[in-house]
């Protein structure tokens, strides 16, 4: 949370971890404390999109992920300033490959 791109960061990107993932819970109370907004990735079809959400209103998506409801809209500004990806050995290969083909950009 030391980082410059992190410090001037108004929008972050977070993910809600599966077990043996690396936690986010301390950069959500960071990001939180310095008025950030916080985005959540979401599956809409072959793409991934961001939305602003509570992380009680999380709720498992297509994949098993934490990820906002389809009723939390997609935030007008979807893109965040940074994003923090899951850091876990399966999130390589096919996963990995997943992930990046859905992301938009």
């Amino acid at each position: 949370a030391e980082a410059p791109e992190f410090r001037r960061a108004a929008r972050v990107g977070l993910y809600a971890p599966l077990p043996g993932e690396v936690p986010t819970g301390a950069l959500l109370r960071v990001s939180e404390a310095q008025g950030k907004r916080v985005l959540w990735p979401r599956v809409a079809g072959p793409v991934l999109e961001f939305a602003a959400s509570r992380l009680d209103e999380l709720r498992p998506g297509r994949y098993g992920v934490a990820e906002p409801g389809p009723d939390a809209p997609e935030s007008p500004i979807s893109r965040p300033r940074i994003a923090i990806g899951p850091g876990h050995e399966r999130v390589t290969g096919s996963g990995r490959d997943r992930m990046v083909r859905m992301w938009r950009g």
